[in-house]
């Protein structure tokens, strides 16, 4: 057991849970470090790794102990993976003030300036459900994970998620997943979700510093979406399925940039120049005061010639809006290139209801590598004939590099990638958790 374990719930070092069938969490660990040939499960995908465990979940939680686990021991721990967030197909959750403060102190000061590697699991809510309206995944300093099923389609269960980076198998499909449990026994038959698929994404990203420790928390993201695979991943329904954005991208509402590729992110890795600094630019409020119903829907255009970024990373979009069901919103972002991102679509079961001047911070990776100069386009609806909403104003945050085309070299360097011989990677592994939260100025 490390010694850097703790439980924030009971204030000790003790981070098991109070229930030996309360396996989630040693479910979690065991995709990432379970040791080689230990004669009960599974290896870890970096089994030298050293995991560090916390318990943060309960009906307790406040944004004080949920900032002081996302900094536990923010000097010695490089990876923190989280597989938990909001309740899944309804409201807004997200990091509080302080929450939030600690995720931007941690990519700015964790890793000795590097910046700490924070993984989130993107949610289980289905194609009915949508990520963005989970402040944790759609931040732009965390990794948002999805998942897929073994028979080639995107996980029945992976919500439509423009933040989403990539996808990991999490179950599903006809198959499940197997892990360490508690009391030394092992998970058969039962696992399946994001929670699952993001673990798996944090012993990738283990062996990917192992092999080349300089790294910063944005090089670890160009090579996830450099490296990921669409293969021959389907989704069913086409609005969400590949297409290709404006700088020759294959990205997906539901599935990123496609499934992690831990050979090529290691190989990538070990001769990577790291990325030029990062710049933002924001659009300032946008006011539109478009009425939403049956008959009439929002159609918003602005175009920006103000960047200096001519290669996009993350796009953030500010909207304030009422409605009278949220879940009868939809809203899709274009782009100067053509691309367009479902920042948020309807949710069956949300039942957050008469909803007046409220904002919310929607995020997209669908633009990755575009120019964001040139004409943006916010459309929004409402998707049913009994729901009746406004959109009030919007912003653009922008975040990208000057660089002019990709801004760093795609060399390919040795052709082994690293062992898990000497792996000293710390691994931080954090419990699930259901929380609600919408913002009304």
């Amino acid at each position: 057991m490390s010694t850097l374990n703790y439980d924030y719930q009971d204030s000790d070092v003790d981070a098991s849970p109070n229930y030996a069938s309360s396996g989630h969490g040693t479910n979690c660990a065991g995709f990432i470090a379970a040791e080689k040939d230990n004669g009960l499960c599974i290896t870890g995908v970096a089994y030298k790794a050293k995991l560090v465990g916390i318990r943060l979940v309960d009906e307790t939680q406040t944004d004080t102990m949920e900032a002081a686990a996302l900094a536990h021991e923010l000097s010695a721990i490089d990876i923190y993976s989280n597989s938990w967030g909001p309740e899944d197909g309804k409201g807004f959750g997200g990091p509080k003030e302080g929450t939030e403060l600690t995720l931007q102190n941690g990519i700015t000061n964790g890793r000795g300036g590097k910046g700490t590697i924070y993984l989130w699991a993107s949610g289980n809510g289905g194609e009915e459900d949508n990520c963005n309206a989970d402040g944790y995944v759609n931040s732009i300093y965390t990794i948002a994970i999805t998942g897929m099923g073994y028979d080639g389609q995107v996980a029945q269960y992976a919500e439509v998620c423009a933040p989403a980076l990539a996808s990991l198998y999490g179950g599903g499909g006809g198959g499940y997943l197997i892990s360490t449990h508690t009391e030394q026994s092992c998970s058969q038959n039962t696992l399946q979700g994001t929670s699952f698929s993001t673990p798996l994404a944090a012993g990738i990203v283990a062996l990917t510093l192992e092999a080349n420790p300089s790294l910063t928390w944005r090089d670890v993201q160009h090579l996830i979406v450099r490296t990921s695979k669409k293969y021959q991943l389907q989704d069913s329904n086409s609005n969400y399925n590949w297409k290709q954005n404006g700088a020759g991208l294959y990205i997906s509402h539901r599935m990123g940039f496609g499934m992690l590729d831990a050979e090529e992110m290691v190989t990538k890795a070990i001769n990577w120049t790291t990325v030029p600094s990062q710049l933002s630019c924001d659009t300032g409020d946008i006011t539109v005061n478009h009425v939403l119903n049956a008959f009439y829907y929002s159609k918003s255009e602005f175009t920006w010639t103000g960047c200096d970024i001519k290669y996009l990373e993350h796009v953030k979009v500010r909207v304030t809006f009422d409605a009278t069901s949220v879940g009868a919103l939809r809203i899709i972002l274009k782009s100067p290139a053509s691309t367009e991102s479902y920042l948020f679509t309807p949710r069956a079961d949300d039942d957050t209801t008469d909803i007046e001047n409220a904002y919310w911070d929607f995020m997209s990776v669908h633009f990755w590598g575009e120019n964001p100069n040139g004409k943006w386009t916010l459309v929004s609806d409402m998707v049913t004939n009994f729901e009746s909403g406004a959109i009030r104003s919007w912003s653009i945050t922008f975040y990208g590099t000057s660089a002019t085309n990709e801004p760093y070299p795609r060399t390919m360097g040795s052709d082994s990638g690293a062992s898990t011989a000497s792996l000293s990677i710390r691994v931080l592994v954090i419990w699930i958790v259901l929380l609600t939260q919408l913002v009304n100025p």
